[in-house]
């Protein structure tokens, strides 16, 4: 593997850092239910980042690629978890059930597969391009069309979240 690393991707590793220590510091609280799913979604946001970093330093693009794939997982699982801890917070936790909970994660698990083999169909990525901008290990993601499904997951549920804590 070929790494270069820059503040950016340096800083995307540390916040994954920081993010997995608030998570182990949550555990230690895991007897109480909203340290539990912050606990859960610090961890994927570390994970998320630790990944997004190791992408950003990587110099070959299939290694680039590979990273950015397994980033997924947390990009996709940390907001449903951090809109469950909201509803605990707001008291709202009469919502979380069994049968409402799996639905929240059929669009994660959707974009993480379809990411996994992109290669086959490009519906999330439709291809990659070098950023212009010299100096920077930068590549630019030509969005599929599925990517958009994503973004307007994530977006609904933070506006939401955003909404419930106002």
């Amino acid at each position: 593997m070929v790494w270069e690393f820059t503040l950016y991707s340096s800083m995307l590793i540390f916040t994954g850092v920081v993010s997995a220590g608030i998570a182990l510091l949550l555990w230690q609280k895991r007897s109480q239910r909203r340290a539990q799913l912050l606990g859960l979604a610090m961890l994927a946001q570390a994970e998320w980042a630790f990944m997004a970093g190791l992408a950003a330093s990587s110099i070959l693009l299939e290694q680039r690629l590979l990273f950015t794939k397994l980033s997924y997982v947390g990009i996709y699982f940390c907001m449903p978890l951090f809109f469950f801890f909201v509803l605990h917070y707001c008291s709202y936790d009469k919502y979380l059930n069994r049968r409402i909970v799996p639905g929240f994660f059929v669009i994660p698990l959707v974009m993480i597969g379809l990411a996994a083999t992109n290669e086959t169909h490009h519906l999330i990525w439709a291809g990659f391009v070098p950023s212009q901008n010299v100096g920077l290990n930068l590549v630019v993601y030509l969005r599929g069309p599925l990517y958009w499904l994503g973004v307007v997951y994530i977006y609904t549920i933070l506006c939401t979240t955003t909404l419930l804590l106002a």
